[in-house]
């Protein structure tokens, strides 16, 4: 690699053959001291069968000037959208990044970058409504940012048609019906430390404290109401299965789609994960229209899992939840059962 500032060579940097391992990664930084034209010439070229190479040319504009110029533009707006999040480029496994909270592409903490922190802090003194678009491939603890917000999409990375969803949902061609499939933590601090593996307060399935966002969660430009909850049985005999049904009602003033959830929830049994979501559907309501659910639970579903590996219905007390999100006594329908004996489940 050969790099050329204003006509002048600043690098002639060459690798020794790395015999089928892995060449590490070479940087040159220059900074600017000015805002004039620089010209700037590179060559690259390398021999790389086992691995593949690539090279990355990254202009890195000053931070607060950035934001400086972000704030005044939406100083001028009815409403500030602001693209939130983290990067493929930063996210990944063994990779070269040198970003605070990150090692070699692992995230060192969830909380979002006190760059963007900063961002939020300073379009939200503007006064105006502010909706956060995230980006990412994991969950973010948003701190701050989220009492500042107006409002808040979870877009992912959302591939080339990603643009059209996010305008369609923001301007309401659309009403979401998506749920988190991972828990949004308030915090670094309420993870357990990676050293070990036992599973107590990971996942939403163990988790005990309470989350920014939980998994499961979404919501919808209208609103849900579950009412006539029933069971096939409550006294269940184990190898068999349960059926739970309720009737959900479309309770806004716009149609949508409801994701409905199915959680069951086991009483005072040792080892035993707090909630574990055993099925789900999504169903389709005009406003003020009203469906019965059914949904029908496996005795695998209905199983625990024994420190040996070994899958088994267990005897005990147990309740079914069905709604429109994790267990909650706001929404949704609470339906107590039990199972008599036990039946092992093949792997």
């Amino acid at each position: 690699m050969k790099v050329w500032l204003d006509g002048k060579l600043i690098e002639d940097f060459t690798h020794a053959p790395t015999h089928g391992r892995r060449a590490p990664t070479t940087r040159l930084e220059v900074t600017f001291s000015d805002a004039k034209p620089h010209p700037i010439r590179i060559e690259y070229t390398h021999d790389a069968p086992h691995f593949g190479a690539g090279l990355t040319f990254n202009w890195k504009p000053p931070v607060a000037v950035l934001r400086e110029q972000a704030v005044a533009v939406a100083a001028k707006s009815d409403v500030i959208v602001a693209f939130l999040g983290l990067s493929p480029e930063i996210e990944g496994e063994e990779m070269p990044v040198h970003v605070q909270g990150f090692v070699g592409g692992d995230r060192e903490t969830i909380e979002l970058p006190m760059v963007q922190q900063q961002l939020v802090t300073a379009l939200a003194a503007t006064r105006k409504p502010l909706v956060l678009v995230l980006m990412n491939g994991g969950a973010l603890a948003l701190e701050n940012a989220e009492k500042k917000a107006s409002a808040i999409l979870e877009a992912w990375y959302p591939g080339q048609a990603g643009g059209t969803a996010i305008a369609e949902t923001l301007f309401g061609e659309n009403n979401p019906s998506g749920r988190l499939p991972v828990t949004f933590y308030a915090s670094t601090k309420q993870l357990p430390t990676f050293n070990e593996y036992a599973m107590k307060n990971r996942t939403y399935r163990y988790f005990a404290g309470v989350p920014s966002y939980a998994f499961g969660y979404g919501l919808s430009y209208t609103r849900f109401q579950y009412t006539s909850g029933k069971l096939s049985t409550s006294a269940l005999q184990a190898g068999n299965p349960i059926t739970i049904c309720a009737q959900v009602k479309n309770t806004g003033d716009r149609d949508g789609d409801e994701t409905v959830e199915v959680y069951l929830i086991p009483k005072n049994i040792a080892g035993a994960p707090l909630r574990t979501l055993v099925g789900f559907e999504k169903v389709h309501l005009n406003k003020g229209e009203a469906k019965a659910i059914e949904i029908a639970i496996t005795p695998r579903q209905l199983s625990l899992v024994a420190s040996d590996g070994s899958r088994s219905v267990q005897p005990g007390q147990y309740e079914l939840y069905l709604g429109g999100s994790q267990p909650s006594q706001d929404s949704g329908v609470f339906l107590p059962f039990h199972i008599e004996g036990s039946n092992a489940i093949e792997p």
